[in-house]
């Protein structure tokens, strides 16, 4: 997965916010999207769901990782991310990436299960 290489212009969405908030390195490289739009609805969402797809995520990847949440509807994902293998140590960074990124645009994120 180091081989995979995202230009700038892919990071961003077409309002020109950031969305790449996680292209950390290997062992445990995890890349992770979500918009800040994903961000404010986790937080006020404290049960969330989320899903490891192993025979579909795309390659070189080991998996597809999702984070969801239920609205009055049905359920939104809110996190999309390609993880290299599925160590608690790659687990650990998506989910600190994931802190750390909502708290640089001042968003708390406390769920209470996942």
């Amino acid at each position: 997965m180091n081989s995979i290489i995202i230009p700038q212009y892919m990071t961003i969405t077409d309002t020109n916010e950031q969305f790449l908030f996680c292209n950390s390195s290997t062992p445990h490289k995890v890349i992770a999207l979500a918009s800040t739009l994903a961000l404010k609805i986790l937080s006020e969402n404290y049960h969330w769901n989320a899903d490891g797809t192993f025979r579909t995520s795309p390659a070189p990847s080991s998996q597809a990782y999702y984070i969801y949440v239920w609205d009055e509807y049905s359920v939104k994902p809110m996190v999309h991310s390609c993880c290299q293998n599925k160590s608690q140590a790659t687990y650990t960074n998506l989910f600190q990436s994931l802190v750390q990124y909502a708290a640089t645009k001042n968003i708390t994120l406390k769920p209470s299960s996942i």
